[in-house]
């Protein structure tokens, strides 16, 4: 399984469960978990290989913080 980021400037980054970057919370249920410090909005796609092909995509939006 693998989860791909698109992040606001471009840069896509992969994350995956055999290099350890994913986390398996159960059968077929995974998650991966960060604190992202640049706001803007961002796209992301799950995909699986082998036995099940599958994929999810979709985006979010960070809104960055500013002191008071």
């Amino acid at each position: 399984i693998a989860l791909s980021i698109r992040f606001p400037d471009g840069i896509l980054t992969s994350y995956t469960y055999a290099g350890a970057t994913l986390t398996k919370e159960g059968t077929g249920v995974y998650s991966y978990s960060t604190a992202f410090t640049t706001g803007g909005d961002y796209r992301y796609e799950w995909v699986t290989t082998g036995t099940v092909v599958s994929d999810s995509f979709g985006t979010f939006t960070v809104v960055e913080t500013k002191p008071i």
